[in-house]
C-alpha cells in the first residue's frame, strides 16, 4: 500500500512568507505613484524639471518645459522641433478622465532671473516679466528662473537654480 503525499504546514507557510515577502517589495516599488490623488504641486514641478533636463542631455538638444493653463498640464517639448516628449496634469490622478474645474487648476508663472546690473545700468532684461516656458541645454544649463504657482489655497514661489536644475524656497544667492 502506497503512502499518501501531501504538504506539509512547514512547507505551505515557507511558501506563504515568500508570496508575501514578494507582494510587499512589489508594493513599495511602486510607491511613486503616491495613492489616488494628484501630488502636491511642488513635486510635480521638481519630477517636470528633473525629466525636461534628463531629456535634453540625453537627446543633445535643447528642451523647454511649458505649463498650459487650459488644461493644468505641464509639458516638455523639444525646443526646436515642438515635438511633445512628455506630459503631466497638474490636477487630476494618474489614470483619470475627468476634466478638472477652473477653480482646481493653479496658475504658473516662469519669471527669469537675470544677473544684477552692473553699475545700476538698467539692462532691457530687467524690464521681462514673464516667459511661457523654461529652456534646458544638453549641458545641464538653464535660466535661473522664479516660478510662482498660484492656487485658491494661496501661493507658493520657487527658484530654479541655473545649473543644478534644484528648486528652493528661497532666492538664489
Amino acid at each position: 500500500m502506497r503512502a499518501k503525499r501531501a504538504f506539509t504546514l512547514f512547507e505551505v507557510l515557507a511558501v506563504l512568507a515568500v508570496i508575501a515577502l514578494i507582494c510587499a517589495m512589489t508594493l513599495t516599488s511602486f510607491s511613486f505613484l503616491g495613492g489616488l490623488g494628484p501630488r502636491p504641486f511642488d513635486k510635480q514641478l521638481k519630477n517636470a524639471v528633473k525629466r525636461a533636463r534628463t531629456q535634453a542631455g540625453g537627446s543633445g538638444r535643447q528642451t523647454a518645459l511649458y505649463y498650459e493653463v487650459q488644461t493644468g498640464e505641464l509639458v516638455i517639448r523639444d525646443f526646436e522641433t515642438g515635438a511633445e516628449l512628455f506630459r503631466s496634469s497638474m490636477v487630476k490622478a494618474p489614470g483619470a478622465s475627468a476634466k478638472p474645474a477652473s477653480s482646481e487648476i493653479p496658475e504658473i508663472s516662469f519669471i527669469p532671473v537675470y544677473p544684477e546690473a552692473v553699475e545700476g545700468f538698467l539692462s532691457v532684461f530687467d524690464m521681462l516679466e514673464k516667459v511661457d516656458c523654461l529652456r534646458f541645454y544638453p549641458d545641464g544649463a538653464s535660466c535661473a528662473a522664479k516660478i510662482e504657482i498660484k492656487t485658491g489655497g494661496g501661493a507658493e514661489t520657487y527658484y530654479l537654480h541655473p545649473f543644478s536644475q534644484t528648486l528652493a524656497k528661497e532666492a538664489l544667492e
